[in-house]
């Protein structure tokens, strides 16, 4: 439930370049501005955009919750399990492509960056074809299996048959904001997913409630609403890479499979398409946990709606923790393939300091305003009382997640994929799942809320050890020894 990378061009100071510089030189800012500087020119769009992407699945809950009911909500949660199996796709191609596209500007190989942009979009285009359509045809098969009770389950179908239709433009726009930060523009990667949320946000109530002369279309219009708004994300996103504001260049005849390519790019990105995959098993285990151990299918629905509004309240609070991902990622990048490791540790203590301060804020928040906050969603006192008593308690580990979210990004970035798939498995396959077998047996249906803080501490600790380990090798490395790029 809780959690989980041309031609010259005027960049704006707001952008990941420097005023002045130009959009060639972006990238090359990754290797000579501050350190903290460039990782917060590089974060600050990135939490923009992700906050406001936060905002808008917020805000589909606040319409279906509030006009349509528990059920819808109970039915939009059961469709969490197939979004991120679709997820799961689309971050092995787009976090494994800026991953390998920051280190191939690093080393000034910026022929293979176009290939890697190219071959983005050539399997975004070859996913598109194959799995939404696999999952289409297994769809009433799997939602009961997913653990959808009979009141929930329609809903749950009627919002994926129309969200697996679009589902190529969601893919393309995220994945290629991934490249828009990657290679330095983190304003245009912004841009972009502030475009589609914003269209979000404004066609929601025309097609949920059918306003502007057109029918009234509940959950099914949140599916239309989204994939309009991603259809537009991704068209700017296609604008940037054929204008003179990129960095890398997307020309048609790069848009193909490299056989030299992929392998890297599927390596990097095989960490956080894994824990995507595991997030989809958890919210599995989550809802038929619920269904085994309420006291009836009512209790059940209730519990899986409440988890759904508590996942997306705590989704929108940590997302300064996920810009601060996105954001550090091309910085240690770059600088692993630039040979700059004082750099490389700098921007990576940072990002573990500030991701640490936000999930704490995040927790103080949940606990202060988690009765206004429940009243937003729902008018059910059931639900309310639920959602308040939930959201206290899954926030409570918070706190202790901020530095394991950074670190696994950190072994991403440089390439060494089974240590970050490792750790991004740590907290929800080693620890989470069999908290959430295993505790109901000592406190019943609570004992499935009391699992993911239980998992934040317990992973918390492994992980920031090994973190400690990484920082020693490190340091005592020729690498770090050799490097000017910072003081001692």
């Amino acid at each position: 439930m809780s959690p989980h990378l041309h031609h010259p061009a005027p960049v704006p100071p707001s952008g990941a370049a420097p005023s002045g510089t130009t959009s060639a030189n972006a990238a090359d800012a990754l290797g000579t501005e501050p350190v903290g500087k460039m990782l917060w020119r590089l974060t600050l769009p990135a939490i923009v955009a992700s906050t406001v992407q936060a905002i808008y699945n917020i805000v589909d809950r606040l319409y279906i919750g509030r006009s349509v009911g528990t059920d819808a909500m109970a039915g939009l949660s059961l469709t969490f399990p197939y979004m991120m199996v679709l997820a799961a796709f689309g971050v092995l191609v787009g976090a494994g492509s800026a991953a390998v596209l920051s280190i191939r500007l690093g080393q000034g190989r910026k022929d293979e960056a176009e290939k890697i942009l190219g071959q983005l979009v050539a399997l975004k285009l070859l996913f598109f074809f194959t799995i939404p359509v696999v999952a289409y045809l297994l769809l009433d098969q799997t939602l009961a299996f997913f653990g959808g009770t009979p009141q929930a389950i329609p809903y749950a179908h009627s919002y994926l048959s129309v969200i697996l239709i679009g589902n190529v433009f969601s893919h393309l726009a995220f994945g290629m904001s991934s490249l828009m930060r990657a290679e330095g523009n983190a304003r245009h990667a912004m841009t972009a997913m502030l475009i589609g949320a914003g269209a979000n946000i404004v066609l929601d109530p025309v097609f949920i409630y059918g306003w502007l002369g057109l029918p009234a279309m509940g959950l099914k219009g949140a599916a239309w609403a989204t994939n309009a708004a991603m259809a537009c994300s991704a068209a700017y996103a296609f604008w940037h890479f054929r204008s003179d504001s990129c960095v890398v260049k997307l020309r048609l005849s790069r848009i193909r499979i490299y056989s030299s390519l992929v392998g890297p790019v599927f390596a990097i990105g095989l960490s956080p398409c894994v824990h995507a995959f595991v997030m989809s098993v958890i919210q599995i285990a989550y809802n038929k946990s619920f269904v085994h151990w309420a006291s009836d299918m009512v209790e059940a629905n209730l519990y899986i709606a409440a988890a759904g509004i508590i996942n997306s309240v705590i989704q929108f609070g940590i997302q300064p923790a996920f810009g601060l991902m996105q954001g550090v990622q091309p910085l240690i990048g770059y600088n692993y393939g630039a040979r700059k490791p004082r750099r490389m540790l700098k921007a990576f203590k940072l990002a573990m300091g500030w991701s640490t301060l936000a999930c704490c804020l995040c927790t103080l928040t949940a606990w202060i305003f988690a009765d206004p906050l429940a009243s937003v969603f729902t008018k059910d006192p059931a639900l309310h009382r639920t959602i308040v008593w939930g959201l206290r308690i899954l926030s409570a580990g918070l706190p202790t997640i901020g530095g394991p979210f950074i670190s696994s990004t950190y072994f991403q970035s440089v390439g060494r994929a089974s240590m970050s798939l490792l750790l991004s498995s740590m907290r929800q396959v080693l620890m989470l799942l069999p908290l959430i077998l295993a505790m109901p047996f000592l406190f019943g249906v609570k004992g499935i809320w009391y699992a993911p803080p239980t998992s934040d501490v317990l992973s918390s600790a492994v992980i920031m050890l090994v973190v400690w380990h990484e920082l020693r090798r490190v340091v005592r490395s020729p690498a770090y020894l050799a490097d000017t790029s910072l003081p001692a």
